[in-house]
């Protein structure tokens, strides 16, 4: 999970890098490995299809970035939604949870029996960048809505959709890093300035959704 977070912060943090596709290939592929390692036989029960479109409820169809069927019958199991923060999280804070939102009735709708799966990396302090300048670092509590701590609250869905939608969210410290500018937080950054892992979300999520 280590090397997960540092290389899509390393390449995040380059010119344009969140954009960039080898960052989100490795990312997800790195997710899938990380779900068969708990998961006993995955690879011979489940097939995984990257970037795939799947039935929308607006009568399209939406790419999911990752698509895990069963081998036996074929049909959709799970979706996984993946999303990795590097900065300026405090300013999207409303529309980082409202596309997620968005996106469970894009799915759900077409696909009732499907479980949706989002994963998230986020640092438990984030920096906040004008230009390329750092202006101030912030929480992550404040600047990042978590689903998981709201959803059941959320009315607007039934219970039968509540029980198809995981949040599988990670958190991280990141030690020794000059956040000065995007350059220097890449510059700065090593492996082993990622420190304190939290994934007893995206674990417990696997075991309820796979085992």
């Amino acid at each position: 999970m280590k090397e997960i977070i540092y290389n899509h912060l390393h390449k995040g943090t380059r010119r344009n890098g969140s954009r960039k596709s080898d960052r989100t290939d490795e990312l997800h592929s790195s997710i899938v490995s990380c779900i068969s390692d708990r998961v006993e036989n995955f690879h011979e029960n489940f097939s995984v299809r990257y970037e795939s479109k799947i039935p929308c409820v607006y009568g399209n169809t939406f790419s999911v970035d990752i698509a895990i069927c069963d081998k036996d019958t074929g049909k959709l199991h799970t979706v996984v939604l993946a999303k990795a923060f590097v900065s300026s999280v405090q300013k999207n804070r409303a529309n980082n949870a409202n596309t997620s939102i968005g996106e469970i009735c894009r799915i759900l709708g077409a696909n009732p029996d499907v479980n949706v799966f989002f994963v998230t990396y986020i640092a438990n302090s984030i920096p906040n960048y004008k230009g390329d300048i750092c202006n101030r670092m912030n929480k992550k509590d404040s600047s990042y809505i978590d689903l998981d701590k709201v959803f059941d609250d959320i009315n607007i869905f039934s219970d039968d959709v509540k029980s198809k939608v995981y949040f599988g969210t990670v958190s991280y410290d990141l030690s020794g890093i000059d956040y000065h500018t995007k350059e220097s937080f890449h510059d700065t950054l090593l492996v082993d300035n990622v420190e304190n892992i939290d994934t007893n979300l995206f674990d417990r999520s696997v075991e309820m959704i796979f085992v």
